[in-house]
């Protein structure tokens, strides 16, 4: 007999900071960029602890808590669109600058985002669930507090990056989200090299935007 899990999707505060680090930083080490990178769980845990950090002082940011043990299975870290992701005295580590480089290329590749004004676009920056619990329906559920918080909020609209398969195929088939610009990985290139190419020519990472007025 199994017992039926009970999930709690609460706000991120900065008792959550430890936990939901370690929460994000083993499902993006799965991610298409930093598998191909070579880049560890411990090390996105180092650098995203301070993403992570500011986001629980800035009240947009979600946990999801496993009822029973209190465990944190899940996170969404959200933030305004024209707010920086860490605060201005923190430094990623050189090995993640690729992946930081082709989100700002996307990012910076729709005008739309120039001049934009707080309170306008809700950047639905990064969503994780530990893969223990994967089946439960988190991620989907995460995804609706999230764009519950930016509707609750004044938010015109919600943008975020898809990178990879699953994600662009939830967020355009199930959430109605667009796709205003992509970048091949492929053909990606950072300080003169397609730091990306290992991971096939048709393999995208796409910007998506959804309004919710």
């Amino acid at each position: 007999m199994h017992t039926k899990l009970t999930f709690n999707i609460i706000e991120l505060t900065e008792k959550h900071v430890e936990a939901a680090s370690v929460c994000l930083a083993k499902s993006f080490a799965r991610e298409p960029m930093l598998q191909c990178l070579g880049i560890n769980w411990q090390t996105v845990r180092d650098n995203f602890v301070h993403v992570v950090s500011k986001s629980a002082k800035d009240g947009l940011s979600l946990v999801t808590i496993e009822q029973s043990s209190g465990e944190v299975v899940g996170v969404t870290i959200n933030m305004d669109m024209v707010s920086a992701p860490v605060d201005d005295d923190v430094t990623f580590d050189d090995c993640l600058n690729p992946v930081f480089g082709l989100l700002e290329t996307l990012d910076t590749s729709v005008s739309d985002f120039d001049g934009a004004t707080k309170g306008v676009f809700f950047h639905f920056f990064m969503l994780a669930v530990d893969e223990r619990y994967s089946g439960n329906n988190i991620g989907s559920l995460q995804t609706q507090a999230a764009f519950d918080i930016a509707i609750n909020n004044g938010y015109k609209s919600v943008v975020l990056e898809a990178t990879g398969l699953v994600s662009q195929h939830v967020c355009g088939v199930r959430l109605g989200c667009k796709t205003i610009s992509e970048i091949n990985y492929s053909e990606f290139e950072f300080e003169g090299k397609k730091v990306f190419a290992g991971l096939g020519k048709d393999l995208t990472c796409q910007l998506m935007v959804k309004s919710i007025e």
